[in-house]
């Protein structure tokens, strides 16, 4: 399987924008692509409850948003699984990619 192109999202006009221009490098690469959107909870090293429903769905949004912007673009881009994992987001994008082997 080939590795896919992996975008992070963030639901800002930037993020869309970074995740349109990457499923035209998936397509022209011939890959899929992944889209992560990487949610800290502890941005500031607070450790609190775990992440509730209402804390989730702007995540979810976020990746819903890239999605439906990513297939308008680029109708013939593979679309991997959309993921939301928790982390800081350069640890998560660069645990990503060494999961899918790319170097």
């Amino acid at each position: 399987m080939l590795s896919p192109v992996i975008a992070g999202v963030d639901g800002s006009a930037e993020g869309l924008a970074a995740a349109e221009w990457a499923a035209r490098e998936a397509v022209r690469r011939n890959r899929p692509l992944h889209l992560l959107h990487v949610w800290d909870r502890h941005p500031h090293g607070h450790h609190s409850t775990p992440a509730s429903t209402a804390q989730r769905y702007p995540a979810r949004r976020a990746l819903r948003e890239a999605e439906d912007r990513v297939r308008r673009a680029c109708p013939g881009v593979r679309l991997g699984a959309a993921e939301q994992v928790e982390g800081p987001a350069t640890a998560a994008l660069a645990d990503s990619r060494q999961c899918s082997g790319q170097r």
